[in-house]
C-alpha cells in the first residue's frame, strides 16, 4: 500500500478554510490534497489558530459576542 503524502499545514491555510473572505486557490488545493494526503502540524499550531480567531473577535463590531475571551476567563 502506498503511504499517503504528508505535508506541514500552516495555520493561515486552515484559517482560509474557516473564514470565507480569506479563501484562496492555494488553500483550496491543499484541502483537496487532504483527500489522499496527511497533514502534520507543529506543536504551536493550535495557539496560532486560537490567536487568529481571537484577533478576529477583537476586530468584529462590539468586540465579539461576549467581549474579549481573556476578560471572561478572569471574572470572579
Amino acid at each position: 500500500m502506498k503511504k499517503p503524502r504528508e505535508f506541514v499545514l500552516d495555520g493561515s491555510v486552515a484559517m482560509a478554510w474557516y473564514f470565507a473572505d480569506e479563501s484562496n486557490p492555494y488553500a483550496d488545493a491543499i484541502l483537496t490534497d487532504l483527500e489522499t494526503g496527511r497533514a502534520l502540524v507543529p506543536s504551536l499550531w493550535p495557539l496560532e489558530v486560537v490567536n487568529t480567531v481571537l484577533e478576529t473577535l477583537d476586530r468584529s463590531p462590539g468586540g465579539g459576542v461576549a467581549g474579549h475571551p481573556r476578560d471572561v476567563l478572569h471574572r470572579s
